[in-house]
């Protein structure tokens, strides 16, 4: 399973902050969201990162992972990217 953190119109509501970055870029303390959300599903054979397409190629520079590039017959996770995970593996609290 892929995990893909995704934006939705509701990261505009973070602005100024996600003007030059993904909402999951955002830091809480010295992780950011995206590193939360990847330590809460160990499980995720890796991560594709879905973003605003104006962000895109500096977004794949900054974190050297596929952006924008949903790939066909894998399976997948999507996770609104603003949401803020709690320590520990998130499935296995379901």
């Amino acid at each position: 399973m892929l995990l893909v953190p995704f934006e939705d119109s509701g990261a505009l509501a973070l602005r100024p902050l996600v003007d030059t970055r993904p909402v999951y870029a955002l830091r809480l303390g010295i992780r950011s969201t995206l590193q939360t959300l990847q330590g809460a599903f160990p499980n995720a054979t890796g991560t594709i990162l879905h973003t605003r397409s104006y962000l895109a190629a500096t977004t794949r520079l900054e974190h050297d992972l596929p952006v924008n590039r949903i790939p066909a017959g894998v399976d997948l996770l999507f996770v609104n990217g603003r949401w803020i995970a709690g320590a520990g593996d998130a499935l296995g609290r379901i």
